[in-house]
């Protein structure tokens, strides 16, 4: 009985990783910048960053979205979403709450009126 769960496990296992080997395939896509890998290290000589790959879906830009007091980016055809705070490295401004605080102001300006 056992040797016939294992002679099912072999082909199931086979086309497991046939399936992974076409996933993780070296495209452009998936291909690790080199150029970006070097900066982003020499950016944060604290962080020990193993690898960095371009995301395709923010080809098009990536784009901050307001709704209400709330700020959040996502890509042009609204299939990805990232929620956080947007920071300029070299100063260590946090761009999205300046947006927000920003945003606040014309809010309570608006309300003055």
């Amino acid at each position: 009985m056992r040797t016939s769960h294992t002679l099912l496990l072999i082909p199931l296992l086979a086309g497991v990783l046939a399936s992974t080997s076409l996933y993780w395939q070296d495209t452009e896509n998936t291909r690790p910048d080199s150029h970006v890998l070097k900066t982003w290290r020499e950016t944060l000589p604290a962080t020990p960053i193993d690898h960095t790959v371009r995301v395709p879906e923010f080809d098009d830009g990536l784009f901050e979205i307001q709704a209400g007091s709330k700020i959040f980016y996502g890509n042009r055809d609204g299939s990805l979403l990232l929620i956080g705070h947007l920071y300029e490295v070299e100063t260590n401004t946090d761009l999205t709450q300046g947006r927000i605080d920003a945003l606040k102001r014309l809010d309570h300006e608006g309300d003055k009126e």
